[in-house]
């Protein structure tokens, strides 16, 4: 923290250091930048940007520190200290805050109307599990997604749900943005609606009541939320995405149709055979079944009731058809059987 002058012991100034004893100089040793080097220090970060280290400002932001600084420098009206992402005692520099969309406070930048928690950043996604045609999965009506907080920092107070709204996209006349979703997402809300909404008295994003969310109708939903302050004269944008996770959906006998939750009561059909049939002569045409989930492979097979048993039928587990196994049909000694065809899909 010293140098040697014509033999005398000098402390190296405010905002030099020397890290050894016996320096000729240590004026080309610069304290770095965010940190402030008192007289006679012997690191470059000795201490914190503020003046006094043992006395520390119950707000720091205040002061900024350029490399080599001998003091500590204050930030000017309308100012506020720099790098934002750096703590709040090592701030380097000042920049000018727009006055249209932030107040300073206490050397700090904040957003006029601010964002917080999920939507902090004007920015937050959200994933929630599908609703399956057979009820699974999180994404039913007035399910919660997430809760929105917003801060009017020109009252310094919280805004409630009554100064939030979505907001709607002239392109797609409905609240989804038009270049972040599918054709398939915005065909969905412009014919059903749009399924979220805010809770007036908890502020929470949620599904509406009547609506449930469908990964095969749509799997990601993106748009945008406003929050207004007190004084109506201040709006911040937040930009949503709710992805739509897949779940595996029930198979169901019958065409596929189309309409997100066309899952079917068990299906009963009859067929007819010739009575001494031979073995793998088919009975009828194959079992149709079908699934929501795209790509599935389907597995057929007959459940062991007390007809099955007799072995007379059995099912090809790809093709759902139906064949005699065995000779032994005869229409007066057992005029029907009573099968009961199940089918998987393909979990995965």
């Amino acid at each position: 923290g010293h140098f040697c002058d014509f033999g005398m012991k000098i402390p190296c100034p405010a905002g030099k250091f020397s890290p050894v004893s016996g320096a000729e100089t240590c004026m080309h040793n610069n304290c770095s930048a965010g940190f402030f080097c008192p007289e006679g220090s012997t690191s470059p970060t000795a201490g914190p940007c503020y003046p006094d280290p043992l006395n520390p400002p119950q707000h720091p932001a205040v002061y900024y520190c350029p490399e080599g600084t001998d003091a500590p420098q204050l930030v000017m009206p309308g100012y506020f200290s720099t790098p934002e992402s750096a703590p709040v005692t090592q701030r380097t520099g000042q920049e000018f805050a727009d006055p249209a969309l932030y107040l300073v406070r206490n050397g700090e930048r904040l957003r006029k109307v601010e964002w917080l928690d999920s939507c902090q950043g004007d920015s937050g996604s959200i994933a929630i599990l599908e609703l399956t045609n057979d009820g699974r999965g999180d994404a039913t009506p007035l399910a919660p997604l997430t809760s929105l907080a917003a801060m009017d920092n020109m009252e310094v107070v919280s805004l409630s749900a009554a100064s939030m709204s979505f907001v709607p996209d002239l392109d797609t006349g409905t609240f989804l943005v038009n270049s972040l979703n599918s054709a398939e997402c915005l065909e969905r809300v412009n014919s059903a609606g749009f399924p979220f909404e805010i809770a007036s008295d908890t502020g929470m994003l949620q599904i509406k009541p009547t609506t449930s969310l469908d990964y095969e109708v749509c799997s990601k939903y993106v748009f945008d939320i406003a929050a207004t302050s007190l004084g109506g004269d201040i709006t911040s944008t937040c930009r949503l995405t709710v992805s739509v996770l897949n779940h595996n959906d029930k198979p169901y006998f019958g065409p596929q149709s189309g309409q997100g939750y066309p899952f079917a009561q068990p299906s009963v059909v009859e067929f007819e055979v010739n009575e001494r049939s031979e073995p793998n002569t088919g009975v009828g045409s194959p079992i149709m079944a079908n699934d929501e989930d795209i790509g599935q492979e389907f597995s057929y097979s007959i459940l062991p009731t007390l007809d099955a048993g007799l072995g007379m039928f059995y099912i090809g587990s790809c093709s759902g058809q139906i064949y005699v196994q065995r000779y032994g049909l005869d229409a007066i000694a057992k005029p029907a059987y009573d099968l009961q065809i199940q089918v998987c899909d393909d979990p995965k």
